[in-house]
């Protein structure tokens, strides 16, 4: 199974938050603590499902694995005993308890085709989402406090980044984030608030050109795969009606680039 990840890998990419919930981990900074998406919890019943059950209809019987799975199948390491014909058993009462054990997450992501191009490009539009966040609240912080602290006046401010006055008001009247070093005169103001403009700026673009890659990802995957719009929104994590704006979005960017 190419499509899922182990618990016990020993890296850090991904971690459970709670039932069918996933982020990830330090391993990428930009992505650490996002939500995965499409991601869903993995049991040992599902990696490693018993070969066959004898008697199938009898709740005390025996579950059997192949030798073979056993061996190479961490999680049923505590299934033990002279393998028969390749063949491990064990009672149903011991398997039952473990079977709905968590061992990994399945995602979009780490399997093939349509579904990872769509959970990679909504991966992305996931970082920069939060990049223009974090950006937009430093640069609110900066612009409130060069205003407030510094006597910096709004047509100044304005005139820094390159906006109106208008904006500079609704930028400092928005949600804003602390800033480690505040600058101390209105020269090293002028500065940093303009790097930290230019990095809304990016992520801004940068979010904007990811929104349409997962469009046109989705349209692709509905219209050449054969994805279902259910199938889409589970991805995403998103309702089916939003799964349909962004196939029908990306079906009008296909239609504008072949008339251009």
């Amino acid at each position: 199974m190419a499509d899922w990840w182990r618990l016990d890998s020993g890296d850090a990419r991904f971690m459970r938050v709670e039932r069918d919930a996933w982020v990830y981990g330090p391993t990428e900074r930009r992505l650490q603590g996002l939500r995965v998406p499409g991601a869903r919890d993995l049991t040992l019943g599902e990696a490693a499902p018993p070969a066959f059950r004898r008697p199938a209809t009898r709740a005390n019987g025996f579950v059997f694995f192949r030798a073979s799975v056993v061996a190479h199948e961490p999680a049923l390491s505590w299934v033990d005993g002279a393998p028969i014909s390749g063949y491990l058993g064990v009672p149903v009462e011991e398997w039952e308890p473990r079977e709905g054990e968590v061992v990994g997450m399945r995602a979009p992501e780490l399997g093939e085709g349509f579904e990872r191009e769509i959970g990679l490009a909504e991966r992305e539009v996931r970082a920069w989402r939060r990049a223009k966040h974090d950006a937009a609240e430093l640069r609110a912080s900066l612009v409130s406090h060069a205003r407030n602290e510094l006597g910096v006046s709004g047509a100044d401010v304005a005139r820094w980044i390159g906006v109106t006055r208008n904006r500079v008001q609704q930028i400092s009247g928005g949600e804003s984030a602390p800033c480690a070093t505040l600058p101390a005169s209105p020269d090293q103001a002028t500065a940093t608030l303009k790097t930290a403009h230019r990095a809304f700026v990016h992520a801004d673009d940068m979010l904007h050109r990811a929104e349409l890659v997962r469009r046109e990802r989705v349209a692709t995957a509905c219209d050449e795969g054969g994805l279902s719009l259910g199938a889409v929104a589970r991805i995403l994590d998103v309702s089916r009606s939003r799964a349909q704006q962004l196939r029908d979005a990306g079906r009008r960017d296909a239609a504008v680039a072949r008339r251009a």
